[in-house]
């Protein structure tokens, strides 16, 4: 039993043990908390992991994650959905479940810039679509890498649908181009 509310810790064994968080009575109240963990670092609140009601009944709910910067306000770095999907720097859920979703603006130029980054490869399996909000799109392609297909079997179609591009080599928009299929 803590300050403000009531708990249980119990376990099956000595190596076990569950921490369970209840709210008294249950709501069916969309956003509504069900439980909160806060860390303090001395009497400063520096990060937090709450969860909420996200429907109209009472069997589904979110996580979030709140984090603080130094001389900044705790603000929501994170969230899971009840249809597991994993939101970060935002809330706006997605289409599906299992998903990804980023909600960084910063631009990037290099492999180590923008509101993704990947440190080792990128797997996918399905389509990818730049820019499809209409807005300007690059894709840069540096210096000896390519884009190919190393999986081609004889019959098969294999394509880069290039739709309206316009090829130039850097800001100058000089230089020699090529496609080789």
């Amino acid at each position: 039993q803590g300050t403000g509310g009531a708990g249980t810790f119990s376990g099956g064994s000595a190596a076990t043990g569950t921490l369970n968080v209840k709210r008294a009575s249950a709501t069916s109240t969309a956003n509504t908390g069900i439980g909160v963990f806060d860390f303090y670092n001395g009497a400063t609140l520096v990060a937090e992991i709450g969860s909420a009601a996200s429907g109209a009944v009472n069997d589904s709910a979110y996580l979030d994650f709140w984090t603080k910067a130094t001389s900044t306000s705790i603000a929501r770095a994170m969230r899971i959905t009840d249809a597991q999907n994993l939101l970060i720097g935002g809330t706006t859920d997605i289409t599906g479940s299992g998903g990804l979703k980023v909600f960084g603006t910063t631009a990037s130029t290099s492999t180590t810039s923008g509101a993704f980054q990947c440190a080792g490869g990128a797997g996918v399996a399905g389509s990818l679509t730049l820019g499809a909000d209409g807005s300007s799109v690059s894709l840069r392609i540096p210096n000896g890498a390519a884009i190919r297909n190393t999986t081609a079997t004889a019959g098969s179609t294999h394509y880069i649908d290039l739709g309206n591009v316009n090829f130039r080599n850097g800001d100058a928009g000089a230089g020699s181009y090529s496609i080789s299929i």
